[in-house]
């Protein structure tokens, strides 16, 4: 897909990865790419993530009919 950009930012704190979505993608789309490459990462090196969402029902209010409830639900 590749329309997440990511680059690796180095500060005191150690190596940061950011992902910078895409203006002219949808949000659905951005997420669900976002969610892939954490996918990806996590396989490569062995290891599980837990991604928490506080208030998840909101996400459904606020994006209403953008499916973006479905790109998180969709990627794991």
């Amino acid at each position: 897909m590749k329309i997440i950009k990511p680059t690796l930012e180095m500060g005191q704190d150690g190596i940061k990865l950011v992902l910078e979505p895409s203006s002219s993608a949808k949000p659905t789309e951005n997420i669900f790419e976002a969610l892939q490459i954490l996918n990806a990462i996590l396989q490569k090196k062995g290891k599980k993530a837990v991604l928490l969402i506080d208030e998840f029902q909101e996400v459904e209010r606020v994006a209403k009919n953008k499916g973006i409830e479905g790109a998180i639900r969709q990627c794991h």
